[in-house]
């Protein structure tokens, strides 16, 4: 990716970064586990981020061009790395020896500022997952690939026109929704879980945060790499990733949100050890500046479906496990979201969707109602 779309300046940690780091281990690990990281992990993760420009040339033998491993606005493509590769990146980025992107339409993935932050309590539960994760692979070789698959929608379509895209496609039959009042997105393993992302993917997992997406992305490390690797999303634009393991299990959000434990993953498995896991990244506007009565306007629940709509498309063979999209701090309406993504569910040729309301018993009955 050390491209004229990419590079940027080298990248300076700040002073304070590492010294955060050696203390958060100090207060976090007990001495054993302090041992094991700086006796045996570490070294490894030293081992994989030299390896890493071999791996990425290796890789790119291949007829293609660097840029071809980007996922490019307007651009639908495919990504696929072994998981061995992502190690690599990621024992990089934990290094912080990526250069920083030039502009703001990549993100840097470097560690360095999860450090600076890493004394707030929902800072240090995605750094102890991230270490946990460094821990696992380096005692367990990690097989298969991830996927990271950019999928657009070429014309985005409204939702009165007759002629639209989606009327051409309409099914007659809305598909089959289960309200679910408990229980979390993350653990529906035979399902697409939606993640609700941020247009940069994977939001403040290193940069502070601490909601779904950040909360996803640490305890599935592997997806961090597509925060190298995708450029911004467009309102037309989301982000499908497969193959992604789960590490660790975290609990509650925002400053509510612990590392509880390490996690072992029951998913289904291909027969080159790629986890069957299916996640769709899907980015939702922002209310705050217009008032909440706006997502109203036909312009805002066109743009919601055309996201939703384009996302799903990725597996519409598969079940789908979703929730209040953009319900929290960016004002979304949840009875409007719900209606929004099972449309958009329906007309991708998704049989079921199941819809979390977490805890709220009369969103469930409203939506139960709205969905008959």
């Amino acid at each position: 990716w050390q491209t004229s779309a990419w590079r940027g300046k080298r990248h300076h940690c700040h002073p304070d970064a590492a010294e955060r780091l050696v203390d958060t281990l100090a207060t976090s690990m007990s001495l054993t586990e302090q041992d094991l990281f700086y006796g045996e992990t570490i070294q490894s993760m030293i081992r994989w981020a030299r390896d890493l420009p071999t791996a990425l040339r290796s890789y790119t033998c291949r007829p293609m061009e660097p840029r071809s491993l980007l996922l490019s606005a307007n651009s639908e493509r495919t990504v696929i790395f072994p998981r061995q590769y992502i190690r690599c990146i990621l024992a990089s980025a934990f290094f912080c020896l990526f250069e920083t992107p030039r502009n703001r339409k990549f993100s840097c993935i470097n560690f360095d500022a999860l450090y600076r932050s890493s004394e707030a309590p929902q800072e240090k539960a995605k750094l102890l997952a991230l270490l946990n994760y460094f821990r696992r692979v380096s005692r367990e070789r990690p097989s298969g690939v991830v996927s990271f698959r950019r999928l657009v929608m070429r014309s985005p379509p409204s939702i009165i026109s007759n002629s639209s895209s989606f009327h051409r496609e309409a099914s007659p039959v809305i598909c089959d929704v289960e309200v679910v009042e408990e229980g979390s997105i993350i653990d529906q393993i035979e399902t697409t879980r939606v993640v609700f992302g941020c247009k940069y993917v994977g939001g403040g997992v290193l940069t502070g945060g601490s909601w779904q997406e950040e909360s996803v992305y640490a305890s599935n490390p592997e997806m961090i790499a597509s925060c190298l690797i995708t450029e911004v999303l467009g309102d037309h634009e989301s982000l499908f990733v497969s193959g992604a393991e789960r590490f660790s299990k975290l609990k509650g959000y925002a400053f509510q949100m612990t590392y509880e434990s390490n996690f072992e993953d029951k998913i289904l498995r291909e027969t080159d050890g790629t986890p069957a896991s299916t996640f769709a990244i899907i980015d939702a506007k922002d209310f705050r500046p217009t008032g909440r009565l706006s997502q109203f306007l036909v312009a805002n629940m066109s743009r919601e479906l055309c996201k939703a709509h384009i996302a799903f498309k990725g597996r519409p063979e598969c079940a789908l496990s979703t929730g209040n999209w953009g319900c929290g701090i960016h004002l979304g309406e949840p009875r409007l979201k719900c209606v929004l993504q099972v449309l958009a569910a329906t007309l991708a040729g998704i049989k079921t969707v199941y819809y979390f309301s977490f805890g709220d018993p009369q969103l469930s009955e409203e939506m139960r109602a709205l969905c008959k």
